[in-house]
C-alpha cells in the first residue's frame, strides 16, 4: 500500500513534466522516414542480377556476430573485474 502511494506519486510528477512539452504533431520529415526507407530499398532490390544478396547477408551477419561475441566477452570480463575476489585493473 505505501509503495503504490509511492508509485502514484511518481506517476503524478511524471505526468506534471510531460505536461510541459505540449502536444504538437510529429514534423513532416519524421512522418515520411517509412516512404523514404521502402523507395530506397525498392531501388535495391534490382541490383539483385549484380550483388549475391545471400553472400553479402552471410557475409555481414557474420561479422556482426562476431562484433557481439567481442564485446559480450568484454562485458563479462567488465562485470568479473567488478567482483573484489576475483580481482581486475
Amino acid at each position: 500500500m505505501i509503495v503504490e502511494w509511492f508509485l502514484s506519486i511518481a506517476g503524478g510528477v511524471a505526468d506534471w513534466a510531460l505536461g510541459f512539452l505540449g502536444s504538437d504533431p510529429a514534423p513532416e520529415w519524421m512522418t515520411t522516414v517509412g516512404t523514404f526507407m521502402s523507395g530506397q530499398l525498392a531501388s535495391f532490390a534490382g541490383l539483385g542480377a549484380w550483388i549475391p544478396w545471400d553472400f553479402a547477408i552471410l557475409v555481414w551477419g557474420s561479422i556482426l556476430t562476431i562484433w557481439v561475441a567481442i564485446l559480450l566477452v568484454k562485458f563479462v570480463r567488465w562485470v568479473i573485474g567488478l567482483i573484489p575476489t576475483m580481482g581486475g585493473s
